[in-house]
């Protein structure tokens, strides 16, 4: 009878912190600073989440051609005015567009 206590204890202290550290983070702000969308990088899929090309355009540009003409780029946001959120296109295509 104990260990069930202890255990319901247990997992009623995790509940309450876990709540209150939500709780703190909502009423600082923390939450509404956060990106509008969350990616992951999956390892092992060939995809690679990135905002700009900054960091990655050294890599990119070491890439022989045949490469560079296949890679897949999603619209995250809507720069472009013919381009629909969420498309996936080639690079060519994306230049082209």
């Amino acid at each position: 009878m104990q260990g069930q206590r202890v255990r319901r204890g247990t997992i009623l202290g995790i509940l309450l912190l876990a709540g209150s550290g939500v709780y703190t983070m909502m009423n600082n702000g923390f939450l509404r600073r956060m990106p509008e969308r969350w990616s992951l990088n999956i390892p092992f899929t060939g995809m690679v989440p990135l905002e700009s090309l900054g960091d990655a355009a050294p890599i990119i540009s070491g890439l022989p051609p045949q490469v560079k003409d296949q890679l897949q780029l999603q619209v995250v946001g809507t720069g472009e005015p013919g381009l629909a959120e969420g498309t996936i296109l080639t690079q060519k295509a994306y230049r082209d567009a």
